[in-house]
């Protein structure tokens, strides 16, 4: 693991050699769709050890009629620990140690219970894009839009910071006015 601090050999065979289909198969319609952007989106090592690393695959999902951004980001994480053993001639393994799907929405909150349910039924019916430079882009697009999002809210909640700190103020100079 030394070694792969300095050069870092192995996050790129992992992050170069892998790849993930999750597919959602709806039997009773005769439907399926796969949610994986097939290669990684992006990862990292993951604390609390050097051992860990998270890499994450994904795809920009309709939500049209469902929630009022329009689009969901499917997020398929999977966590994995690198093993040092010499059993068997092998030096060093893999293992997986978790395997999640998220649904999170342009606000960055994950959503859950029925509307997932109907996202994810109208992702089977969807077109979906087989180009995976075209998935990457579809995602990248969704995070900048995202990060736009997120930085108008914190400036409009700094707005209102100030004022109430402004009002605040005012509120304490007028009692002191009128005491004095």
């Amino acid at each position: 693991m030394e070694r792969e601090r300095k050069d870092g050999k192995l996050w790129q065979e992992l992050f170069d050699g892998l790849q993930l289909s999750w597919i959602v198969v709806n039997r009773k319609m005769k439907q399926a769709a796969n949610l994986a952007s097939w290669r990684p989106l992006g990862g990292q090592r993951h604390w609390p050890t050097d051992n860990d690393f998270v890499i994450r695959f994904g795809s920009v999902l309709p939500a049209t009629d469902i929630l009022p951004s329009q689009v969901v980001e499917c997020i398929l994480v999977m966590k994995f620990r690198v093993v040092n053993t010499e059993e068997d001639g092998i030096g060093t393994k893999v293992k997986l140690t978790e395997l999640s799907m998220q649904l999170e929405d342009m606000e960055g909150a994950y959503v859950n219970g029925r509307n997932s349910l109907l996202i994810l039924k109208e992702a089977l019916s969807c077109r979906r894009s087989k180009n995976y430079s075209e998935v990457l882009e579809s995602c990248h697009l969704y995070s900048k839009v995202q990060s736009e999002l997120k930085e108008e809210k914190m400036r409009n909640e700094s707005r209102l910071d100030r004022l109430c700190i402004l009002s605040g103020i005012a509120a304490f100079m007028t009692f002191w006015y009128c005491v004095l």
